[in-house]
């Protein structure tokens, strides 16, 4: 049975960070399955950078209550 690598990464106002992370990711010899950003609602410049990359990655968007 194949293991399945998933990767959650929650990010606030870090574009330059999460660009840095991802980049990393990509250069693993087994790279992940999954990636999931976790970003809050609020964080235009985060949600702005994912929409323009190319990859398959989940977002998941969390609302500040």
């Amino acid at each position: 049975m194949k293991m399945t690598i998933s990767v959650i990464i929650p990010t606030y106002q870090r574009v330059e960070v999460l660009a840095n992370c991802l980049e990393g990711l990509r250069k693993q010899r087994r790279q992940p399955d999954e990636i999931i950003v976790v970003v809050r609602d609020t964080d235009l410049g985060t949600r702005k950078y994912l929409e323009e990359l190319d990859q398959d990655i989940k977002k998941h968007r969390r609302t500040c209550l």
